[in-house]
C-alpha cells in the first residue's frame, strides 16, 4: 500500500504544480485561500469591494507579502495592474516577485526576479535577488514615472526562450505600453512562487496599495509585423500615423520608409513620446486642401524585428472653415440643477461632412481662453461635450467628453464664445445673451442654450432657445428643440460710431458674409469722405470696421449708406440701408435736456424719461449719466445712459427705462432703436423727485425737480401719465413749461414729439371735420367721420356733443377729454345707445375749455348720407 500512496501524492504534486504553471487572478471569488492559493504574513492583505488585491498591514516601519504557487520561468510573460496611492521613496515600495524560489518573499534565502515599483528615484526597474539577500538592478527604468500622489499602472514582463527580459509599463501619461529596457540573464530558470512584497514607513501609507487582473502565462514569441492602422491630417503639412503595435525606432524615424504623391518625403518624423505606436510626419510643402493624397509606408519593425510589407493610405486635408464645426449648445448657468451635473459646458457639433481632429483648438471668451484640447477625432455629424478637467468625468455619462484645461466661465450675463481652430482661424463664434432662452424662469439656471437649427449656425437669437428637455439639456446628442428654422431674414445695422475720427464701426444684427461686408463698393458717405479700407474685427463677424482716409467733422451729419451685405444664409440687407454718422461732442449746459418724464407708472410697468438734443452737436449716450439728488441736495444712484456708443443727433429724442417691452405695450414707441435699457433706474418718487442729467466731467447737462401737482389739475388719477415739456428751449424747472401728456397721445409719447409741444410763436387753432358727407354702411369708404383738432396752446378740455337737425343731443362723443397740440375722434353714426341713425344733417357741437377760465365753441355740420344696413 506503502509505494501506491506515494505515487499518488507524487501525482498530486505534479498535477499542482502543472496547474500553477500558468494562472490568472482577478480577485472576482473574494476567495484568497483557492483558486489559486495565497501564502501571506497574517492579516495584511484583503480583497475590498472593488474585488481588488488591498494592503491591510498597519504596522509602521514594516515589510509583509503574499504569494502564490508558480513555476513558470522561462518563455514566460507577466502582467498586472497596480494603484499606488501615495508618492514612492526609499521606505516605500513595492516588489513584484516574478520568479521567487520560496514563499517567504521576505527571506534573505528566496532566490528570484523581481519588479520594483518605486525606490529613491521613483522608477520602475527589474531586478535579480541572489542568496543571502543581495539584489541586482538589471534593467534601469525611468526616474520620476512614481513621483506622484497616485501611480495608476500596468505592469508586463517578457521573458523569451533566449533568456531576454523585456520590462514594459503603462502609465497615465501614456497610450500603450512603453518598454522600459531589455536585457539577457539566465542566473535562474526555474521558479516556485509568483508574489507581492511591500515595504513601508509611517501610517500615511498604509491600506494604499492596490493589484488586480494578474496573468502570469507562456510567452507567445511575436512573428506578426505591425499593420498601418489610420492616417490623421494634423495640419495642413503634417500627419499622424497610427500602427497596430509599438515600433522600432530606428525603421519609424527612417524617411526612406515614408512618402506621399505630389508631396514627396517628411521632412521630420517623430515617435510618440506616449504611445510607441504613433508616429508624426512633417512635410516641407503643404498638401492641397480638398485633394485626395496617398500614403506609401514600407519596411516599417515592431520591436520584435517584424517588417511589413508595403502599405498604402488615401488622405485627404480639409481646411477648417467656418462652420465646419459648431457651437449648438451652451450650458453657462447650471445651478440651480434640475437634473444635469452642476458643470458648465458646450456642445459642439461636426457639421463638415468629415472627420476634423481637435487638437491645439480652444475656445475663448471675450476675458477668458481655454488650455489646447488634446488629441481628439470629431466624426462628421457627431457631437463632443467640451467641459473643464474637473467636470469631464461628470459629464461623461451623457457621451462622448472633452475636458479642457482652464475651461472659461461662461458668464450668465452672455458674451462671446469663439471657436478657434489650432491655426488661430475661428470657426463659429456666438455671442449669447440672457434674454435667447425666450423663458423667464429657465434662464435663471438650470437650463442650457440649445440651436434650433444647425443648418444655420449664424442666424443669432432667432435660432436658439431654452432645452425643452426634461433634465434641462442633451449634451452629447441632438438638441431637444431641433426644427426647421430657416434665415430668410436679412441683417440689419444696429448702429454706428467712431472708434476715432477716421474710424467708423458698423454692428449688424447677425453675422455677415466676410466677402461682401468687406468690399469697398458696399459703403458709401454723404457728404463725400474716401472710405480707404473695410475689415470684419469681431469674432462672431457682426462688426465691421471702415477706415477713412479723411477725419470726419464735428457738427456734421453724415449719411451712410449700406447695401450688398449678407447673411450667412444669402439673406441682402435692404438696398436703401442708410444711417446717420457724426463726431460726437462733449455736451454743455441744455444741449440736451430732459424731455418727458413718467415717474408714476401704471403697475406692472416701469418709470421712464426722455431727453431731446436741441443742439447742432452729435452726442453719444455712452458718455451720459442720470441721477437723481438726495434729501441733502447731493447728487445720487448715478446711472451710465449705455455701456455702447449710441449717438443721439440733433433733433433726435432718447428713451431709457428697465423694460422696452412693457415700454411697447403701454405707449406708441415709434422709433424702438431709440430705447435704451438699464437693469434699473434712479428712484423717481410719485409725488415729487429729481431727476439729473451729467456728461462723462460731472457737469451737470439739465436738470428738473418735479411734482405731481405739475400735472393737469382735473386728473384724478395720475398713474400711467407723463409729464411732457411744452418747449424744449424754455426754462426746465418752470412748471409752466410741463403738462400732462394728451389722453389722444395714449398719455405718453415716448421716442417722438410731445403732445404738449409748443414754441412760444405757434399760436393757430382749427376744429375739422372731414368728409362733410359719410355712409357708415361698412364699404370700406367713407365710413366714418373724423373730427380733428390743432390748437395755440395746451392745458385745453373738450367736449363734444352731436345734435340731429331738430336740435336733439343724440350723441355725447367726448367728456372732458385733456387734449394735446393736436389730434382728433371719429363718429360711426350711432346714437348713445349704439343703434342707427337716419339719414340727414348733424351738428358736431365742441367746446374746448382750460382752468384759467378760457372757453371756445365750434359748430360743424356733417351729412350721414345712409343709413346702416
Amino acid at each position: 500500500m506503502k509505494p501506491k500512496l506515494l505515487l499518488t501524492l507524487a501525482a498530486i504534486y505534479l498535477l499542482h504544480f502543472s496547474v500553477c504553471a500558468q494562472f490568472t487572478e482577478y480577485f472576482n471569488d473574494i476567495d484568497l485561500t483557492a483558486n489559486p492559493p495565497w501564502t501571506s504574513t497574517a492579516n495584511s492583505w484583503i480583497v475590498n469591494n472593488n474585488l481588488q488585491l488591498q494592503s491591510n498591514n498597519t504596522i509602521a516601519n514594516s515589510s509583509f507579502y503574499i504569494s502564490t504557487p508558480s513555476s513558470l520561468a522561462t518563455s514566460a510573460q507577466w502582467e498586472l495592474s497596480v494603484t499606488l496611492n501615495f508618492n514612492t521613496s526609499s521606505a516605500n515600495y513595492v516588489d513584484i516577485y516574478l520568479t521567487a524560489s520560496d514563499s517567504i518573499l521576505i527571506s534573505n534565502k528566496t532566490t528570484g526576479y523581481f519588479v520594483r515599483i518605486g525606490n529613491t528615484d521613483d522608477e520602475i526597474c527589474l531586478y535579480r535577488k541572489d542568496s543571502l539577500g543581495t539584489i541586482k538592478k538589471i534593467i534601469d527604468g525611468v526616474n520620476g514615472i512614481t513621483n506622484t500622489t497616485s501611480s495608476k499602472l500596468k505592469i508586463k514582463v517578457i521573458r523569451n526562450a533566449r533568456n531576454e527580459f523585456e520590462l514594459y509599463r503603462e502609465d497615465a501619461n501614456s497610450a500603450g505600453y512603453t518598454n522600459e529596457g531589455k536585457v539577457a540573464d539566465s542566473t535562474y530558470s526555474t521558479s516556485k512562487y509568483f508574489g507581492i512584497l511591500v515595504r513601508q514607513s509611517t501610517s500615511s501609507f498604509f491600506q494604499k496599495h492596490f493589484f488586480d487582473d494578474i496573468i502570469v502565462q507562456a510567452y507567445a514569441p511575436d512573428v506578426t509585423p505591425p499593420e498601418l492602422k489610420s492616417v490623421t491630417v494634423a495640419s495642413v503639412n503634417s500627419l499622424d500615423i497610427l500602427f497596430s503595435e509599438a515600433l522600432d525606432t530606428n525603421s519609424a524615424r527612417s524617411a526612406a520608409n515614408y512618402e506621399v504623391t505630389d508631396i514627396g518625403k517628411p521632412a521630420s518624423i517623430e515617435v510618440d513620446n506616449t504611445n510607441p505606436a504613433l508616429v508624426h510626419l512633417v512635410f516641407n510643402k503643404d498638401f492641397s486642401n480638398a485633394l485626395m493624397h496617398t500614403l506609401n509606408v514600407s519596411n516599417i519593425k515592431d520591436v520584435a524585428g517584424n517588417a511589413m510589407d508595403k502599405a498604402t493610405a488615401t488622405f485627404s486635408y480639409d481646411q477648417p472653415s467656418n462652420f465646419s464645426v459648431i457651437i449648438d449648445e451652451i450650458m453657462s448657468d447650471p445651478s440651480p440643477t434640475v437634473a444635469l451635473p452642476n458643470a458648465e459646458y458646450i456642445e459642439l457639433k461636426n457639421s463638415s461632412g468629415h472627420d476634423i481632429d481637435l487638437k491645439g483648438w480652444k475656445l475663448t471668451t471675450t476675458s477668458s481662453a481655454s488650455g489646447l484640447f488634446p488629441a481628439y477625432i470629431l466624426p462628421a455629424d457627431s457631437f463632443v461635450i467640451i467641459t473643464s478637467n474637473t467636470n469631464a468625468l461628470a459629464m461623461a455619462t451623457y457621451g462622448n467628453v472633452l475636458g479642457v484645461g482652464s475651461f472659461p466661465a461662461l458668464s450668465n450675463e452672455g458674451t462671446t464664445l469663439s471657436l478657434l481652430s489650432n491655426e488661430g482661424t475661428t470657426i463659429h463664434a456666438v455671442s449669447y445673451l440672457p434674454g435667447w432662452y425666450g423663458n423667464e424662469i429657465k434662464s435663471n439656471g438650470g437650463w442650457s442654450l440649445e440651436m434650433i437649427d444647425t443648418h444655420y449656425p449664424c442666424s443669432g437669437q432667432n435660432n436658439w432657445k431654452a432645452s425643452t428637455h426634461l433634465s434641462g439639456g442633451t449634451p452629447g446628442r441632438k438638441n431637444a428643440v431641433d426644427a426647421v428654422n430657416k434665415d430668410d431674414v436679412a441683417p440689419s445695422v444696429l448702429n454706428a460710431f467712431l472708434k476715432d475720427s477716421v474710424t467708423i464701426v458698423l454692428r449688424f444684427d447677425e453675422p455677415v458674409d466676410s466677402s461682401g461686408a468687406t468690399a469697398l463698393s458696399h459703403y458709401s458717405l454723404t457728404p463725400a469722405v474716401t472710405i480707404e479700407d473695410v475689415s470684419i474685427t469681431s469674432p462672431d463677424r457682426t462688426q465691421v470696421q471702415l477706415q477713412l482716409l479723411a477725419p470726419l467733422v464735428t457738427k456734421t451729419v453724415y449719411a451712410l449708406s449700406v447695401s450688398g451685405i449678407t447673411d450667412c444664409a444669402g439673406n441682402e440687407i435692404n438696398k436703401q440701408t442708410k444711417l446717420s454718422i457724426g463726431r460726437p461732442e462733449t455736451p454743455a449746459t441744455q444741449d440736451l435736456v430732459i424731455n418727458e418724464i413718467l415717474f408714476n407708472p401704471r403697475p406692472g410697468e416701469y418709470d421712464y424719461v426722455e431727453f431731446y438734443n436741441c443742439s447742432n452737436k452729435v452726442i453719444d449716450a455712452s458718455g451720459l449719466y442720470i441721477a437723481n439728488r438726495k434729501d441733502t441736495g447731493a447728487v445720487n444712484s448715478l446711472k451710465k445712459l449705455s455701456d455702447l456708443p449710441h449717438y443721439i443727433f440733433p433733433g433726435d429724442y432718447i428713451v431709457i427705462t428697465e423694460d422696452a417691452l412693457s415700454l411697447q405695450k403701454g405707449y406708441l414707441v415709434k422709433n424702438a432703436e431709440a430705447v435704451l435699457v438699464l437693469s434699473t433706474l434712479p428712484s423717481f418718487p410719485d409725488d415729487k423727485g429729481n431727476v439729473v442729467l451729467l456728461n462723462g466731467e460731472g457737469d451737470v447737462i439739465d436738470e428738473v425737480a418735479y411734482s405731481k401737482d405739475w400735472h393737469f389739475g382735473l386728473i384724478v388719477n395720475d398713474d400711467g401719465i407723463a409729464l411732457e415739456r411744452i418747449d424744449p428751449l424754455a426754462e426746465s424747472q418752470n412748471k409752466d413749461n410741463w403738462h400732462s401728456a394728451a389722453s389722444t397721445a395714449g398719455y405718453g409719447t415716448p421716442t417722438y414729439k410731445n403732445s404738449q409741444y409748443k414754441l412760444a410763436d405757434q399760436i393757430d387753432a382749427a376744429i375739422e371735420v372731414l368728409p362733410k358727407v359719410f355712409s357708415p354702411d361698412n364699404d370700406g369708404y367713407e365710413d366714418m367721420a373724423t373730427i380733428s383738432y390743432q390748437l395755440s396752446g395746451t392745458g385745453y378740455v373738450a367736449n363734444i356733443l352731436i345734435f340731429d337737425a331738430s336740435g336733439r343731443l343724440v350723441r355725447s362723443l367726448v367728456k372732458n377729454g385733456l387734449l394735446g397740440l393736436k389730434g382728433s375722434w371719429k363718429w360711426d353714426g350711432l346714437d348713445e345707445k349704439k343703434q342707427r341713425l337716419p339719414i340727414g344733417p348733424y351738428i358736431i357741437y365742441t367746446e374746448l375749455f382750460n382752468l384759467q377760465g378760457r372757453k371756445q365753441q365750434y359748430k360743424n355740420v356733417v351729412v350721414l348720407a345712409r343709413k346702416l344696413k
